[in-house]
């Protein structure tokens, strides 16, 4: 287990860790002593840029006064679009990141077994360095998605998909071929009668053989190594874990943040290159908004108008894939509202609008009517911005 701490009350200097992985986007926050203040994983939703503003937001939203993001660092797939964006101060493989993760659980770690939505890797660790790495080459037969889009034929989420493979009698044997082929002996097992269980154990069977027998091609299990760190976020599957010990004959170490290793391991390279003085590059918290009020033109072939709103908690509804922006002020409301007045007056007749978020039914914002902390202060910016515009 790491050690956590809490955010909100913690002061020190904080050091940042994002991995961009092929489907989701992770990241971590940790302190002085390596304890965890913040994380964050979900699903990119085919913009890993914005799910990852999503999270900065929400950390400079938390963050004490006092305490700074003094050093960050960026991972995965996305590793240079994140550096870029963001002005990161470094960016390291994710083999690399990976191992300085497993390393803090175990200092004697020889064998990482990764096995993330896309990709799998086997990460062999000889004199506390990277020795050798496989991985699967093009096929994604195997690998996080491969499961989930099973559950989903299924009508089940990841989540009850891996709970009923832990209770199964007869676990289905589905082999270690691609998708293709896998989804018609899924069919076949079916109309033989195999419960879900059964072919969510059968499945959980074949990552871990697909990825010890395909990808890493060893002929016996023993040949991975005497500490043996497994994390990616498949491995928060139980029964993929259950599964691989049994094949491999071993127990492994699953840390208790498997599926956020990289963005981790990230966190803790900007410590270690971390030294007094040294001044970040990172954007603050105004430029991020920036970034996410960039224009957006089309989605889905239907034309898209800019919204200003305050701030959006969802969490009620949708847990952890909830959207929440939190930090503003009258100021930078104000900010904000009239880049996207003056961006409309640029469209044509007809598409000069900006909508304006102020009020939810749902009470997942904040809203423009006067309160104690603000009083009229966000009304009085809407009106400051139009009268601008009128009077010129």
């Amino acid at each position: 287990h790491v050690t956590t701490g809490d955010l909100q009350s913690y002061q020190g200097k904080a050091f940042l860790g994002i991995d961009a992985g092929s489907t989701t986007t992770k990241i971590a926050l940790v302190g002085e002593d390596g304890s965890l203040l913040y994380s964050f994983y979900s699903g990119n939703d085919g913009s890993p840029l914005k799910t990852a503003i999503r999270s900065l937001k929400e950390i400079y939203s938390l963050l004490p006064e006092g305490v700074e993001i003094v050093r960050s660092c960026s991972t995965g797939y996305g590793e240079a679009l994140m550096k870029a964006a963001f002005l990161l101060d470094d960016g390291e493989v994710e083999t690399v990141a990976h191992y300085y993760a497993a390393a803090f659980f175990d200092p004697s770690v020889d064998c990482i077994l990764d096995i993330g939505g896309q990709d799998m890797k086997c990460i062999k660790i000889k004199n506390q360095t990277v020795d050798s790495v496989q991985l699967n080459e093009a096929c994604s037969s195997g690998c996080g998605s491969f499961i989930e889009t099973f559950a989903k034929s299924l009508n089940y989420s990841v989540i009850d998909f891996a709970k009923e493979a832990l209770f199964a009698k007869n676990p289905t044997d589905l082999g270690t071929r691609c998708t293709v082929f896998m989804n018609s002996k899924v069919k076949q097992a079916q109309k033989e009668g195999a419960s879900v269980a059964d072919i969510s154990a059968g499945l959980a069977y074949s990552v871990i053989k697909n990825a010890l027998f395909k990808v890493i091609k060893v002929s016996d299990a023993s040949e991975l190594g005497k500490n043996i760190v497994v994390q990616g976020g498949t491995f928060y599957n139980d029964a993929v874990l259950r599964s691989f010990e049994k094949i491999a004959n071993c127990q492994a170490i699953r840390p208790d943040i498997a599926g956020i290793m990289g963005a981790f391991g990230a966190a803790l390279i900007a410590r270690e290159h971390y030294e007094d003085g040294y001044v970040t590059t990172m954007l603050d918290y105004q430029k991020i908004c920036d970034i996410a009020a960039a224009p957006h033109f089309t989605y889905r072939d239907k034309d898209v108008f800019d919204m200003a709103f305050l701030e959006w908690d969802n969490t009620a509804r949708y847990r952890e894939k909830a959207t929440i922006y939190k930090g503003c002020t009258p100021p930078i409301f104000e900010k904000n509202f009239r880049r996207l007045v003056q961006k409309a007056e640029q469209k044509p007749e007809g598409r000069r609008f900006v909508y304006i978020n102020a009020w939810n039914e749902w009470a997942e914002g904040t809203y423009l009517e006067p309160d104690e902390k603000n009083g009229y202060g966000y009304l009085e910016a809407v009106q400051r911005v139009m009268r601008e515009r009128t009077q010129n």
